[in-house]
């Protein structure tokens, strides 16, 4: 009896939310593209619910996934959301020596700034539902390698 009574449970549970809105989500992606002659390493540091830290390596002429943001929520995907995740990401040369920092807190400091939405590449890809995938790259190029002011 027990058993029914779970089965009836579940499948109850089944018809009582939609599916298809609840599963419906869109992928807005954060990319940088290693532009340049030389691997590099990348350290990021993220905020709010990922409040955490990671260190990728690009090969020349590849990119690496920075943050990935996947709402299962109707949020437009604009840039503001990585304004909000992102704290800071440096670059270090092949023997770990920074080279560049791009930082929240010192947002338009440089000529070119990570935080700067008009320093990226935007596309949109249409999902066929009324939410949209967008990814943004930022390209990464030789001036950026610059070793980093003391």
């Amino acid at each position: 009896m027990k058993k029914i009574l779970l089965m009836i449970a579940a499948v109850a549970c089944m018809y009582a939310c939609d599916p298809q809105e609840w599963l419906e989500h869109h992928d807005t992606d954060w990319f940088v593209k290693n532009k340049t002659d030389f691997a590099i390493k990348v350290r990021i540091k993220r905020s709010l619910h990922w409040n955490s830290e990671s260190i990728e390596v690009i090969m020349p002429k590849d990119s690496v996934n920075i943050l990935p943001y996947h709402p299962n929520i109707e949020e437009s995907p604009d840039f503001s959301i990585f304004l909000k995740c992102m704290i800071s990401m440096t670059l270090y040369d092949a023997n770990g020596d920074s080279l560049t920092t791009w930082d929240i807190t010192h947002q338009n400091e440089q000529t070119r700034d990570l935080f700067d939405e008009s320093n990226w590449h935007k596309y949109r890809k249409d999902t066929g539902t009324h939410m949209e995938d967008v990814t943004w790259v930022f390209d990464i190029l030789p001036a950026d390698l610059a070793p980093a002011r003391q």
